[in-house]
C-alpha cells in the first residue's frame, strides 16, 4: 500500500522550476533596461546586501521597495535568522496566472482535495492503493 504523502507528492498540482538566474545574467538584465553598466549593477547588489547584513546585525529591518521586509529574527536556542516577506504588490503580480509563462506539473489537478488525489493514485495504481 502506499503513504498517502506519496501519492499527493506525485499527483499535487507544482511548479517547474526553471533554471536559476545567478548575479552576473541578473546585473546584464538590469544594465540592458538601466543607464547603468552590469559592473555597476553587480556593485550595486554586492553593496545592497553589505547594507542588508550591517542592518540587520543591528537588529532593524529593511524594506525594498517592491521586493519585500528582511526581518532579523531569533529562535529559542538563539540561532539568528532572518525573514524575507515578500512585498504584497510582488505578491499580487505574480499571482496573475495570466502572466505565468513558466511550466506546472500536474496542472490538471488544480483545485482538488486531497481525497481527490487519493482517489486518482488509486485508479492509476490499482496494486498499490493509498493506505487509509
Amino acid at each position: 500500500m502506499a503513504k498517502r504523502i506519496k501519492a499527493l507528492s506525485a499527483l499535487r498540482p507544482r511548479l517547474k522550476r526553471a533554471g536559476r538566474v545567478d548575479q552576473a545574467l541578473l546585473a546584464q538584465y538590469v544594465a540592458e533596461r538601466s543607464n547603468l553598466s552590469k559592473a555597476d549593477v553587480t556593485h550595486a547588489l554586492l553593496e545592497l546586501s553589505a547594507a542588508i547584513e550591517d542592518f540587520v546585525l543591528l537588529g532593524h529591518s529593511v524594506r525594498l521597495a517592491g521586493l519585500g521586509l528582511i526581518t532579523p529574527s531569533m529562535n529559542t536556542k538563539g540561532e539568528f535568522t532572518i525573514r524575507i516577506l515578500p512585498d504584497p504588490h510582488l505578491l499580487r503580480a505574480i499571482n496573475d496566472r495570466r502572466r505565468f509563462n513558466g511550466k506546472i506539473v500536474n496542472a490538471a489537478n488544480l483545485g482538488k482535495s486531497s481525497d481527490e488525489l487519493a482517489a486518482q493514485w488509486d485508479s492509476l495504481h490499482p496494486d498499490d492503493p493509498v493506505e487509509t
